[in-house]
């Protein structure tokens, strides 16, 4: 006898975005993994940062507070720094770079192999480690077009598919290359020197001139106090002083 074939029933898919997880972003932290009271600069990784401010502000110890703090703890941190007898990162164990490695790198591929064999490796051979990467007061308008290029990788692709965390810092916000201020979900800011300039800041981080020069008047009011703004999917701690105190948006900015 002839088995009559069963049509399998084939689900109808409702009329909406369906969530389908990209497979190599498995690696991507998430706030609910911190716990119910998480320390709000254990940040979950990967994100991109920028802290902007004048000298002695305290931008490389906000920094490093946060390394302190990152848990799991990050395996690499690299600083991309244009003086390589630098000093100042000796105390995080950081390798100090003088130009921006090939996106091979970040991808996970050995430096010594040859073309043929980076093409015949699996991805899941790939090792993509809890990398930091930290822009120290780069000349970003210097910067020779092969390193541009990188640059615009590393913040885009690079670092929400390779498990690669950035932090530009920076004394000028108008000095930051696009691509670092539009990839970026997450500002440091202390106030400058012209205070002119917070329209324009205020207006890239998604905040109105009025709302950003009231938090500096009334509640960042100290020499080194800094305003965060984080905007990571999740976060319990959209807007805060100092990195830790959160900060309720009054209702009238006049």
């Amino acid at each position: 006898m002839v088995k009559r074939r069963v049509k399998k029933r084939i689900p109808k898919l409702p009329r909406k975005l369906l969530f389908i997880p990209s497979s190599d972003k498995d690696f991507i932290e998430t706030w609910k993994q911190k716990g119910s009271n998480p320390d709000p600069l254990n940040i979950p990784a990967s994100f991109r940062q920028c802290i902007l401010g004048g000298v002695g502000k305290g931008k490389t110890m906000f920094i490093k507070n946060q390394i302190i703090r990152t848990k799991p703890p990050f395996q690499r941190i690299f600083v991309f720094h244009q003086d390589r007898m630098a000093q100042e990162y000796n105390d995080i164990d950081a390798e100090i770079l003088d130009e921006l490695p090939s996106n091979d790198f970040w991808m996970g591929y050995e430096d010594d192999e040859d073309e043929g064999e980076k093409e015949d490796e699996d991805e899941e051979d790939m090792v993509r480690p809890k990398t930091l990467i930290i822009l120290d007061d780069i000349c970003f308008g210097n910067l020779p077009k092969e390193q541009t290029m990188r640059l615009d990788r590393l913040c885009g692709m690079i670092s929400s598919h390779c498990n690669v965390t950035i932090c530009c810092i920076n004394q000028d916000f108008f000095a930051l290359n696009p691509i670092v201020k539009k990839c970026a979900n997450i500002f440091v800011l202390y106030k400058p020197n012209c205070t002119d300039e917070l329209k324009t800041i205020a207006r890239r981080c998604g905040m109105t001139s009025k709302e950003l020069e009231f938090l500096f008047d009334n509640i960042a009011t100290g020499e080194n106090d800094s305003i965060m703004i984080d905007k990571t999917p999740g976060t319990p701690y959209p807007l805060r002083l100092n990195g830790f105190t959160p900060i309720n948006k009054p209702k009238n900015y006049m």
